[in-house]
C-alpha cells in the first residue's frame, strides 16, 4: 500500500470508508505508533507521580518526628506549669518525690478521690500491673498519665466544679489525686 497525503476534507471520507486497506492502516497506526507512545507517557507520568508520593511520604515522616518533639516539649511545659501552680497554692511541695501538703490533703478530701480509689482499688492496681511499673518514678509517671486519661471519666464527673470552687485548675486537682494514687499504689506494688 502506498501512503499519500490526503486533503483534510477527505480524511473523514477515508475513515468512514469500508476499504479494508484503510481500516488496516488506521489499526496499525493505533497499535504501532499511538499505543507505545501512550504507554511511554503513562509510565513517565506514573514514575513522576511515584517520585512525588515518595517525597510526600518522606515529608510526612519528618513532620511526624517534628510534631512528636513539639508535643513532648509542650508536655514538659504543661507539667512544669501544673507543678508550679500546685506549689504556689501550697498543695504539694517539691521533693523527690513530690509530696502533698495540708492544703493538698484538704483538696483531696473535698474531691472524694480517696473513696473513689478505695471503691476501685483492684481496677487501679490492675492498670498499674498491666504497665509493669517497678519503680516509684514509673508509678509516679503512670499515675499522672492515668489521672489525665481519666479527666472525662464518670467517676470524676464533678472535678471541674471542685477545682473551680477551690481556686485551682482541673489539671492541678488531677495532679493532687495522682500524688495520692502514686503513694497508694506504691504500697501495693513495691511491698
Amino acid at each position: 500500500m502506498v501512503l499519500t497525503t490526503l486533503p483534510a476534507t477527505q480524511i473523514p471520507e477515508v475513515l468512514n470508508s469500508t476499504n479494508p486497506g484503510v481500516l488496516e492502516l488506521v489499526k496499525n497506526i493505533i497499535i504501532y505508533a499511538l499505543t507505545p507512545a501512550a504507554i511511554f507517557y503513562a509510565i513517565w507520568k506514573f514514575s513522576d507521580l511515584n517520585t512525588k508520593v515518595k517525597l510526600s511520604l518522606d515529608e510526612i515522616k519528618d513532620l511526624k518526628k517534628k510534631s512528636s518533639k513539639l508535643l513532648s516539649h509542650v508536655d514538659i511545659i504543661r507539667t512544669h506549669l501544673i507543678e508550679t501552680a500546685g506549689m504556689k497554692a501550697a498543695l504539694f511541695a517539691a521533693g523527690s518525690p513530690v509530696i502533698l501538703l495540708k492544703k493538698g490533703f484538704d483538696l483531696l478530701r473535698v474531691s472524694n478521690f480517696e473513696k473513689i480509689y478505695r471503691e476501685n482499688k483492684d481496677w487501679f492496681i490492675e492498670k498499674f500491673n498491666s504497665k509493669n511499673v517497678t519503680t516509684l518514678a514509673e508509678i509516679d509517671d503512670y499515675a499522672t498519665k492515668l489521672m489525665e486519661d481519666m479527666k472525662n471519666d464518670e467517676r470524676l464527673v464533678n472535678f471541674n466544679d471542685i477545682a473551680f470552687e477551690n481556686g485551682t485548675s482541673l489539671d492541678v486537682l488531677l495532679r493532687v489525686c495522682a500524688i495520692y494514687l502514686r503513694d497508694e499504689i506504691a504500697k501495693e506494688i513495691l511491698k
